[in-house]
């Protein structure tokens, strides 16, 4: 049985970005209304009552989560990559593997929707009041 070694070169920076990136997605998405700062919200939804005011310039950390998250996965696709370019002679595995990845996500996002299709959903929850 042979090992695979991983002898490539982690960018530990880029995966830091990756997990504080996706831990503040997890913050910005439970936060409870009325019970925190105004910093940390939207700034064009501000407390008391939480209602877009689109007028209200600015933004606050919440604002750049999802960039950051989106910056971080575009840097590592040409990380990933590179040791399956170099490795595989045949381009058209690495077509076909991109292809099947894609459309097991794919499939996986369907099956969610339909186990809970209330929870998630569109539409913003409503607010109490």
């Amino acid at each position: 049985m042979e090992e695979k070694s991983t002898t490539g070169i982690r960018s530990y920076a880029l995966d830091a970005l990756r997990g504080f990136a996706i831990l503040t997605m997890i913050l910005s998405g439970s936060i409870s209304f009325g019970n925190l700062p105004a910093w940390m919200y939207h700034a064009q939804v501000p407390p008391p009552l939480h209602k877009f005011i689109p007028s209200i310039p600015g933004i606050t950390w919440v604002d750049l989560v999802f960039p950051f998250f989106l910056f971080a996965m575009g840097a590592a696709f040409p990380l990933a990559l590179s040791k399956k370019i170099k490795d595989d002679k045949v381009p058209f595995n690495l077509i076909l593997q991109i292809f099947k990845r894609g459309l097991l996500l794919c499939f996986f996002a369907i099956v969610i929707q339909h186990i809970r299709p209330n929870v998630l959903s569109a539409t913003p929850m409503s607010l109490p009041g």
